[in-house]
């Protein structure tokens, strides 16, 4: 439910005040002792909801604000390195080592490139970890401080959609009868 409606409820709604047919492919609901701060982009090609800790006060806002326009613009996979799981580090580890060992790299020297390989994919990919797009000398982690992040999503338009592979040569050799 939303505002005591059910959502189907308000889709009817807005269906037959916009005139457009819509559906619902992704909806998230989210609570939190804290607050959320959203931001929408792209003219609304992506969107994002942060659950942060702490009070709203306006600084607190202004600094989530700043950091849901970072989720948008840099799409960071993981919040923190306890969401990576271990497929995940085990895939990217396996595609780094196979990169050193084609590159001829001694095996006692691999590991502790990988070492420093899974330091920056954790700091590439985990959002506390990567360094604040407005001002890289702070990751995100320090720039919100003393709130911190909950959660985050991030939404973009047709993000999900199967397309359709076509192969357009053997589609106009069908018309043309071939």
């Amino acid at each position: 439910e939303l505002e005591g409606k059910k959502v189907e409820d308000n889709l009817t709604e807005l269906i037959a005040k916009i005139g457009e047919n819509m559906n619902i492919r992704r909806l998230k609901l989210v609570s939190t002792d804290g607050f959320i701060e959203t931001y929408i982009h792209l003219g609304g090609k992506i969107g994002v909801l942060l659950n942060v800790s702490g009070e709203a006060t306006p600084e607190n806002v202004e600094k989530a604000k700043g950091v849901a326009m970072h989720v948008a613009a840099m799409d960071p996979k993981y919040l923190n390195s306890e969401q990576v799981t271990a497929d995940d580090l085990e895939r990217e580890k396996e595609i780094a080592r196979h990169q050193l060992q084609q590159e001829g790299k001694p095996e006692n020297i691999i590991e502790k490139i990988l070492e420093g390989k899974m330091r920056k994919f954790y700091e590439e990919n985990c959002l506390v970890n990567q360094k604040y797009v407005r001002d890289d000398s702070v990751t995100i982690e320090k720039f919100i401080a003393p709130s911190s992040i909950i959660s985050f999503d991030r939404f973009k338009v047709g993000e999900g959609i199967e397309k359709e592979e076509a192969d357009f040569a053997a589609e106009v050799a069908a018309m043309a009868g071939n």
